[in-house]
C-alpha cells in the first residue's frame, strides 16, 4: 500500500543480519542502519512505541498466550487516540480523515484539503515544540563522551545485554580488556577480543562510548618502580596477542 520504505534502522539480530535479508534491501534500494550492541535509544521510536503496545497487550487479555488475538484491536485503538506530541491520532494524519468510536470501524468523516493541510501543519507545529524541549531536557542531563583511538585499550559494559541468569548477577559488570579496532563516528567503536585474556573468544561488536571505560595499564599505575617490560599499550596488545 505504501511501498517500499527508504530506510530501516535495526538491532544486529540474526534476522537483520543474514545475508538473505542484506540482499533484500540492497535489491529494494533501501538503506539499512544497524544501532550498536545494547544500544535501544539507537532506535527509540520503535522502542517507545513497542512499550505502548506492550501495556495495551497486558490490559486487554488475561492470558500471555493469546496475545496475537488481541493485536488488531490494540492496533485500531492506538492509531485513533490522540497522540500527546502531534495532538492527533496517526489515523487522521495518514488518511485525513478521522474515526469515532460510535461509529463502525469501516467508516470515516473525510477531511477537507483545506482542513487536512491545517491538520498537518499544526502537528508538525506540535512535534518541533516537544523535540525542544526533551532536548532541552536530555542536554541539562548529558556528559560529554570519552574518545577513544584505535588500539586503544577499554573495559566494556555488559550487563545491559546479559540474560536474567541470577547467577549472572553477582558477576562483575565490565569484561575485557577489548581493543578499540575502528572509529566509526557518532560515539559509536568497533571492538574486539584479545588473545590471552581470559575467556577469549574471537569476536568484534559494535557499541557505544557510554558502556565503556579505559583499561588502565600498568603504566598509568601509581606503582612506577615496577621493574615490568611492558611499557606501552602496544607492548600489552603485543604481550596479549603473541
Amino acid at each position: 500500500m505504501f511501498g517500499y520504505p527508504k530506510r530501516i534502522v535495526s538491532d544486529r539480530g540474526t534476522a537483520f543480519t543474514s545475508k538473505t535479508f542484506r540482499d533484500y534491501c540492497n535489491n529494494k534500494q533501501i538503506q539499512h542502519i544497524q544501532n550498536s550492541v545494547a544500544s535501544p535509544r539507537s532506535n527509540g521510536q520503535v522502542e517507545r512505541f513497542n512499550r505502548t503496545l506492550i501495556e495495551a497487550i497486558n490490559k486487554s487479555t488475561a492470558e500471555e498466550k493469546d496475545w496475537d488475538t488481541c493485536i488488531i484491536n490494540v492496533t485500531w485503538g492506538i492509531n485513533n487516540t490522540i497522540n500527546s506530541t502531534t495532538g492527533f491520532p496517526a489515523y487522521r494524519l495518514m488518511f485525513k480523515a478521522k474515526r469515532s468510536l460510535l461509529q463502525g470501524m469501516g467508516e470515516n468523516e473525510k477531511d477537507s484539503e483545506e482542513t487536512a493541510e491545517a491538520v498537518q501543519k499544526e502537528a508538525k507545529r506540535n512535534i518541533e515544540k516537544t523535540a525542544e524541549r526533551m532536548k532541552k531536557t536530555f542536554d541539562s542531563k548529558r556528559k560529554n563522551p570519552t574518545i577513544y583511538k584505535v588500539n586503544d585499550l577499554v573495559l566494556w559494559n555488559k550487563s545491559e545485554c546479559a540474560t536474567k541468569d541470577a547467577r549472572k548477577k553477582l558477576k562483575e559488570k565490565f569484561s575485557g580488556p577489548y581493543k578499540i579496532k575502528k572509529c566509526l563516528g557518532n560515539d559509536r567503536y568497533v571492538i574486539a577480543a584479545l588473545k590471552g585474556v581470559k575467556g577469549y573468544k574471537k569476536f568484534t561488536a559494535v557499541v557505544a562510548s557510554d558502556v565503556l571505560r579505559k583499561f588502565m595499564d600498568v603504566t598509568e599505575k601509581e606503582d612506577s618502580s615496577s621493574d615490568s617490560s611492558i611499557d606501552s599499550t602496544e607492548d600489552l596488545i603485543d604481550l596479549l596477542e603473541g
